[in-house]
């Protein structure tokens, strides 16, 4: 408030989360979510949700989705009195194709959209289904501690894991890449964490930006040993043992 600011939250597989009981969205102004299909919810495969406080930008973000479209703001009115009232440089117009300002084409479908509000009947349940299995999980890997750093999450709060975010310690007596490949080629899937020190990245290596000298030790650990692993609520019983069962005989050559 001080300075005017507007906060962004970017809560792209964390829909549900909360911190002292409160939605993590009311420390922002403007939140946005993903539905992608591996996330805690989702429509149909693919999409998004915007959030915000004010009506503003509430109208602001109906008029960007649909290209720019001034009739996107009385919700694609066929109305009469709504459409050949208005003129465009002297043209007389449909108000239905005014284009306000330059837009994108970011409508929902209304397949995505009706799937979405099935799932989010789900949330809770998918969201507790992601907390049990990320705490077995976590709780299996403690006995290896000594060859991984272990996510922490704060007692106040809740979140819907979107993955078992582990990072291989320069110390251990093997590679990231080699568990992957010992854990893909027995059908469990892995995920290099996404993406540790994006400094490094060809796409922004040579980005102007303004930089430690003292570099960035804890970013470049992640991007050297970071891992993820599943914890979704699709999971069941016997793929989590057979996760475990693999990881302690990939382990137990060490």
């Amino acid at each position: 408030n001080k300075h005017n600011l507007i906060v962004f939250e970017d809560s792209a597989d964390t829909l549900g989360g909360t911190i002292n009981g409160r939605s993590s969205g009311a420390f922002s102004d403007m939140s946005i979510t993903s539905f992608y299909g591996s996330h805690v919810i989702n429509c149909a495969g693919n999409g998004g949700m915007l959030c915000v406080r004010e009506s503003e930008h509430f109208e602001r973000g109906k008029l960007l989705r649909s290209w720019g479209r001034s009739s996107s703001l009385f919700v694609e009115s066929e109305a009469i009195e709504n459409r050949f009232n208005v003129e465009v440089d002297g043209i007389p117009y449909d108000s239905k194709f005014i284009f306000a300002e330059p837009g994108y084409n970011l409508e929902p479908s209304e397949m995505g959209a009706a799937f979405g509000l099935v799932q989010l009947d789900k949330l809770d349940h998918n969201i507790s289904e992601r907390e049990r299995n990320f705490a077995e999980m976590v709780e299996f890997f403690k006995q290896y501690e000594e060859w991984f750093v272990l996510p922490k999450q704060l007692p106040n709060s809740r979140t819907g894991w979107l993955a078992v975010a582990l990072t291989i310690k320069d110390t251990a007596p093997f590679k990231r890449s080699e568990m992957q490949v010992f854990l893909e080629k027995r059908n469990i899937q892995t995920r290099t964490v996404f993406t540790g020190n994006i400094l490094r990245q060809p796409g922004f290596k040579n980005v102007d930006r303004k930089e430690s000298k003292a570099g960035y030790a804890e970013s470049d650990k992640v991007m050297r040993g970071g891992m993820l692993l599943a914890c979704h609520h699709g999971l069941t019983r016997p793929m989590l043992d057979h996760v475990k069962e693999q990881i302690t005989e990939f382990l137990s050559k060490y």
